[in-house]
């Protein structure tokens, strides 16, 4: 499990953007330690899908072997 600094509010407004970096540094850890798939879970995501399309969509082009759900 990793963390990433994003967040939406209950209501789907973006409270703090998507650190891409963040994101990539995650990413790079964890294929580092054998991670073969990821999944992507953000809080409000059901309010606000795009932060975590976002991530889908970053871990898929830089990625491109990881499965990410």
């Amino acid at each position: 499990i990793r963390g990433i600094a994003e967040r939406m509010d209950y209501a789907g407004r973006v409270l703090a953007e998507l650190d891409l970096a963040e994101l990539d540094a995650a990413v790079e850890a964890l294929v580092a330690a054998g991670v073969e798939s990821i999944a992507v879970c953000f809080l409000h995501s059901y309010a606000n899908p795009a932060h975590e399309q976002a991530a889908k969509r970053r871990i898929a082009e830089t990625h491109p072997q990881i499965g990410v759900a």
